[in-house]
């Protein structure tokens, strides 16, 4: 087997010169995305909910190897914000849990605030952190050794808010719930420093003329400048006692009562009626309240999310009445559970509970208008989706979203950003050796054409500290029904990457290019089993190819092979290998996956015995390499090549010098 020359290799692959309100969907991670640290594939469940803040995502990882991580939307860079190996500030040993029961992270002026459990490894083990989105210290704002001012110490901070809203933050400061070490809970804020922790109410702060009794509990807070709103009740069930939200302002005082279980929700003409604020439930952003109630004693029909604005009665944003699309008439009891209120807007969760599999929905309400952003049966990087999972308080920001979507049991569950479409846009895709068009193997070599795809100026690909391509280069990626695909060379009109050899087995794929966090609509190809190509000088896929001499000179017509001789052909598009390879690697030199699918050639007409077939050794996983024999007798000149490879031929018009 020959090495390959750089000159060679770059002449191949690198061009001569470059050719001149939707949503986009950029997956994240999924379980075939490969963690940045070696550790394996992510292990991606129905557990995470990702928050959302300009370009950068942040989730926690569940599982024996848990990890909280953030990504930048323009790099296409993960960063580990902590794991394993992380120890507690403050705590007992590392880091052992980011996936509480209750609270995901969020995410607010770049500062990222998480629950997290020590190595102690018991319930009464948590606190809660807070560092930077892009990386470094870890700051303990509480944990179950800080001094409650309620009494004791603290003993956990999620009780009572299941699934979200233990925790929000803005301004600088972290609202949050907490019970001591007696068992009363309350409502706390402390800076991004861990300084100035203050109560805000707890079971002794007075309650509200109406009741004329004490909060006993409060839960689920949400901050919006210098005010905190949050859920209060006398300790009875809800769905009988007296409950409403309240607000107070970030240092406590007297919270001021803005909606109770005596007040009637819009709709309800039913008597008698209780209306029950349900948690998780409050969000607020300035002097508006987003929150989700129902009436027990009445039909699913009075179940909604509302909104309050200055000093008003609740407006419907949707309830069991509303009409959401892709969903039946009936809804179930855990619509409207889960939203995330960001620039007047309110992104929500729906499902309905009509006959066969139940119908899940994300949706977009503003100004009184609900627009459906994606739900079960839609179609995303050639994949259906089977359902949406709740989304984090923090899912929405501006016109940005961050969900968890799930594309049933063999595929799994997803991380997606989805970002408004314009600025890039793939118009073809070609196999860069053979130039045929719109059409895709694994493992594949291709050329994509658009615009906005990436830099003005060329950027090529260098191997990272693990040997390996990398799978975002100059602020652009590239998914091909959703797995990233390494990148040779990026530009804002052309680009060229390998496409995964996870692709193997499916028919379509949808090609989308992310740049600078922006995402284009998808190019849908046909994927084939196989569909070789040579590589040429010319690199327009004819001519003289790209092709070594047994002495590992080029070949040329100044430069001809003799018959017998070895000629190494190079090529791309030749489908799946035995073993597997995988995307991005560099080819072993000693073990060398060989193809899955057999494989003839021709010189000048005639058959001739392949010496080798498979990927090039020492090369990038996706660059094949044929070594054939010329047959004797072969006319002195330019031959004509070909290869079969499975059902399918390389080009025509590629030559090889004989003398």
């Amino acid at each position: 087997m020959r090495s390959i020359p750089a000159t060679l290799l770059l002449s191949a692959l690198v061009p001569a010169t470059l050719l001149a309100q939707t949503y986009g969907f950029h997956k994240i991670a999924d379980i075939f995305t490969q963690r940045p640290d070696g550790q394996g594939n992510f292990s991606i469940n129905g557990q995470p909910r990702p928050a959302i803040e300009g370009n950068l995502v942040v989730f926690h990882e569940p599982g024996t190897n848990a990890a909280l991580w953030s990504y930048d939307l323009t790099t296409g860079l993960f960063t580990k914000l902590a794991g394993f190996q992380t120890p507690v500030p403050g705590g007992s040993g590392n880091f052992t849990s980011f996936s509480p029961q209750d609270s995901h992270p969020l995410i607010r002026g770049g500062t990222v605030v998480f629950l997290g459990w020590d190595s102690s490894g018991n319930r009464f083990s948590q606190g809660i952190y807070a560092t930077r989105a892009t990386g470094g210290a870890i700051t303990r704002l509480a944990d179950t050794r800080t001094a409650s001012p309620t009494g004791g110490t603290f003993r956990t901070f999620d009780e009572g808010s299941k699934p979200f809203g233990a925790f929000a933050l803005d301004g600088g400061r972290v609202a949050f719930t907490g019970a001591n070490t007696s068992g009363f809970g309350g409502v706390y804020t402390v800076a991004l420093d861990g300084t100035g922790l203050t109560r805000v109410m707890d079971n002794t702060t007075p309650f509200s003329p109406t009741a004329g009794n004490t909060i006993v509990g409060g839960t689920n807070p949400w901050i919006s400048g210098s005010t905190v709103a949050f859920w209060g009740g006398n300790g009875f069930d809800p769905s009988t006692g007296y409950n409403g939200i309240y607000t107070a302002g970030i240092n406590g005082g007297t919270p001021v009562e803005r909606i109770n279980s005596r007040m009637r929700l819009p709709n309800d003409n039913s008597n008698p009626y209780h209306t029950r604020v349900n948690i998780p439930s409050v969000q607020m952003e300035g002097s508006t309240i987003v929150f989700n109630a129902d009436n027990t004693w009445s039909n699913s029909a009075v179940r909604g999310l509302y909104m309050l604005t200055g000093g008003g009665g609740p407006a419907v944003i949707a309830d069991g009445k509303t009409t959401l699309s892709g969903l039946g008439a009936i809804l179930t009891q855990s619509s409207f559970n889960s939203f995330s209120l960001n620039n007047g807007r309110v992104l929500f969760r729906a499902a309905d509970s009509g006959p066969g599999a139940q119908n899940t929905g994300l949706f977009l309400w503003q100004n009184g208008a609900i627009a459906r952003i994606v739900g079960r049966g839609d179609k995303i990087d050639g994949r259906t989706v089977w359902s949406v999972y709740d989304v984090s308080p923090g899912a929405l920001s501006g016109d940005r979203m961050a969900v968890l979507i799930d594309f049933g049991p063999s595929l799994g569950a997803a991380v997606y950003a989805i970002v408004p479409a314009g600025g890039v846009a793939v118009n073809a895709l070609q196999n860069s050796a053979s130039y045929t068009a719109n059409q895709v193997t694994p493992g594949g070599i291709v050329t994509l054409y658009g615009t906005g795809m990436g830099p003005a100026e060329l950027a090529t690909f260098q191997l990272d500290a693990n040997n390996r391509m990398p799978f975002a280069l100059a602020g652009t990626k590239v998914l091909m029904n959703g797995y990233e695909a390494p990148l040779l060379y990026v530009s804002a009109n052309q680009l060229s990457v390998v496409a995964p050899y996870l692709l193997d087995f499916q028919s379509m794929a949808d090609v989308v290019v992310v740049s600078q966090g922006r995402v284009s609509p998808p190019l849908t190809v046909a994927i084939r089993e196989a569909d070789p190509g040579l590589f040429s000088l010319n690199r327009q896929g004819t001519g003289p190819g790209a092709i070594l001499n047994q002495d590992s000179t080029v070949n040329s017509p100044q430069n001809p092979a003799a018959a017998g001789s070895i000629a190494v052909l190079f090529g791309a598009g030749f489908g799946a290998t035995n073993p597997v390879s995988v995307d991005g690697r560099v080819t072993s030199t000693t073990a060398p996956p060989r193809l899955r699918y057999g494989i003839t050639a021709t010189i000048g007409g005639q058959r001739a015995a392949i010496e080798y077939a498979g990927q090039a050794p020492g090369a990038i996983a996706g660059l094949y390499q044929v070594n054939v024999r010329i047959p004797e007798g072969t006319p002195a000149g330019d031959q004509p090549v070909r290869l079969t490879v499975g059902q399918s031929q390389s080009q025509e018009g590629l030559t090889l010098s004989v003398r």
